[in-house]
């Protein structure tokens, strides 16, 4: 946690990242259809000893729940979130929003869209990344009523760190920037949050970046 401390105060310094990383900052913009309207409990790395054990207790019982109704794994889920955390990167990287539209919520593709759209034209942007590691930090279960009437629906999110060893340019239209290179990748430590509903044709996505 304190490496991650650390990397997240170094953010200011990392423009080209920030560029794409800002993107998945979404804020709530009231009831989506298939997603919750928020992050239900948002997890921070500092929090007191009362709070970290009263979100221990509710991250277990959350797990348990998740085991017996869609045959959770951790192994299996942090192989999948890291690679959603490489998918988003590329795909932010090349302004693929109909490509984003599979592996983010609704809301978190809203938020990305005016950055995308505000790229000069012939800019160019390039992700890569290496070592892609996920650690579970919380795990909370919510209930979301559908619109149009529709029954009320249940979502999981998991809080994760992220750690990866990453490259990412930007070239083009009168502007060339980097953070890390080929050599010497940029260390980053993110936070993130994954939501899916539970049952039938749910699927893990990225609801969006804890800065």
């Amino acid at each position: 946690t304190t490496g991650c401390a650390g990397s997240l105060s170094a953010r200011r310094d990392m423009r080209p990242i920030m560029l794409a990383a800002r993107s998945l900052s979404s804020r709530p913009l009231g009831q989506a259809r298939h997603e919750l309207s928020t992050v239900v409990d948002r997890w921070t790395p500092q929090q007191g000893f009362i709070r970290a054990w009263g979100g221990w207790a509710n991250s277990t019982l959350a797990l348990a729940q998740l085991q017996s109704s869609i045959g959770f794994t951790v192994p299996s889920f942090k192989a999948r979130a890291a690679i959603l955390f490489e998918e988003v990167g590329v795909d932010l990287a090349r302004a693929d929003e109909k490509s984003l539209a599979d592996l983010v919520t609704p809301s978190c593709l809203r938020s990305m869209l005016p950055a995308l759209k505000a790229r000069p034209r012939g800019q160019r942007h390039s992700w890569t990344s290496h070592g892609v590691t996920a650690s579970i930090k919380q795990i909370r279960l919510a209930h979301a009523k559908q619109t149009g009437g529709e029954e009320q629906r249940r979502y999981a999110q998991v809080t994760c760190v992220v750690d990866a060893a990453m490259v990412y340019e930007i070239s083009g239209a009168g502007e060339t920037a980097s953070t890390g290179s080929s050599e010497a990748p940029h260390q980053l430590c993110d936070v993130w949050v994954y939501e899916r509903a539970l049952g039938d044709g749910g699927s893990w996505r990225v609801k969006e970046r804890l800065g």
